[in-house]
């Protein structure tokens, strides 16, 4: 097969532009398998199921039926890719690691690959961390002629730039996520990123000032220390997580969680919906914690970070977080007073609030407590 030289600069130059959103390596995925005329195409971070993978439209039903009949632990290809790989780089194609028998006769390729219709495949193990392997891998229907030596030739020479993009677009995500959990810091509040299996992804310094007095973590997993808090807690995830996979509003109730000799805290959870989990990747659910031992006053920089407002619209957070109505905020800033519920309106929106009360409760409950000065 041949590959055109302006066509490979093409998705080359797709591939960096993957960096800063996980929703376009799908159309990555889409080019490349195109490129190589392929059915569809999946890139999996080892070792996780499903959880964070991308994969193209094409491969949907296969990547269904993976999931649902638990090949994972009967993945042959991906054992032998593994054994071989060994912390390098590697690509191969299914005449490589299989025999004519063995694409027939053996379990994964007979009962899972070739019962849905596929059959030959290029894959690749790159390392974008030493820790972190990742899986590529490209399939063609079994009708289709198998890959040949110059397109996994090709897929080599491709390989370089999507490891470089991957760990890029790894370190991009994570230098927000650390922004979002230190904005969170200076406001008052700890906070603990949660995956869609409940694992704790991360956690700002205040969360971790809260392990072994009011949180615990087992196996990964946040608990309570309290016994009396942790049934509660654990049916608390259990449902924010149940609305983040479905992309519906949280709960808004507050859950109180004891700790040891000393008052309670607060915990509220936001899903983690849409576009946004671009940034946070594995994390589904943040959990904010309010401790009302905490009297420290945040800045309108912060809440402008924290939640993406505007220098107006910040200002006008103060204002109701002290009590003031809109008629009072207008004559303040010598604004209009529809311009004011214009300001509202937005606030209530990026602080994933619905109605005015709420927005003044999440405000006070979170400790914002601004000084006259900002």
């Amino acid at each position: 097969m041949y590959f055109d030289d302006f066509e490979r600069l093409s998705l080359v130059g797709s591939i960096y532009k993957a960096v800063p959103s996980e929703e376009e390596w799908r159309h990555v995925l889409e080019k490349i398998s195109l490129y190589f005329t392929a059915e569809g195409a999946l890139m999996a971070p080892l070792p996780s199921i499903g959880e964070r993978w991308i994969w193209t439209d094409g491969l949907e039903g296969l990547v269904k039926t993976f999931t649902k009949n638990n090949w994972n632990g009967k993945n042959d290809r991906l054992k032998r890719m593994q054994a071989i790989a060994r912390g390098q780089a590697f690509s191969a194609v299914d005449q490589m690691l299989f025999t004519e028998e063995e694409r027939t006769h053996l379990p994964f390729n007979a009962e899972f690959i070739r019962r849905n219709g596929f059959g030959p495949f290029a894959a690749a193990i790159f390392y974008p961390r030493p820790d972190q392997p990742v899986y590529l891998t490209m399939e063609r229907r079994m009708s289709r002629p198998g890959f040949e030596s110059g397109e996994k030739a090709e897929l080599d020479r491709l390989l370089p730039h999507i490891q470089q993009a991957f760990y890029l677009s790894r370190q991009f995500h994570a230098s927000q996520v650390s922004t979002t959990l230190e904005a969170l810091h200076k406001v008052g509040n700890a906070a603990f990123i949660l995956t869609a299996t409940g694992q704790v992804a991360a956690m700002n310094r205040r969360a971790e000032h809260l392990l072994g007095t009011a949180f615990l973590l087992q196996n990964g997993e946040l608990a309570a220390c309290a016994r009396e808090s942790k049934a509660h807690l654990k049916q608390f995830i259990k449902a924010l997580l149940t609305s983040a996979e479905g992309d519906v509003p949280p709960d808004p109730r507050w859950l109180k969680v004891s700790r040891r000799e000393t008052e309670p805290v607060w915990v509220q959870g936001m899903p983690i919906l849409g576009a946004v989990r671009d940034i946070f990747q594995s994390g589904r659910a943040i959990l904010i914690v309010a401790d009302p031992l905490d009297k420290k006053s945040p800045a309108v920089p912060v809440l402008k970070q924290a939640f993406d407002l505007t220098t107006a619209e910040a200002g006008i957070a103060v204002a109701l977080a002290k009590g003031q109505d809109t008629s009072e905020i207008a004559s303040t800033l010598s604004i209009k007073s529809d311009t004011v519920r214009l300001h509202i309106k937005r606030i209530l929106k990026k602080t994933q609030t619905s109605r005015q009360p709420e927005l003044v409760s999440l405000l006070k409950d979170l400790s914002f407590r601004f000084d006259q000065q900002n």
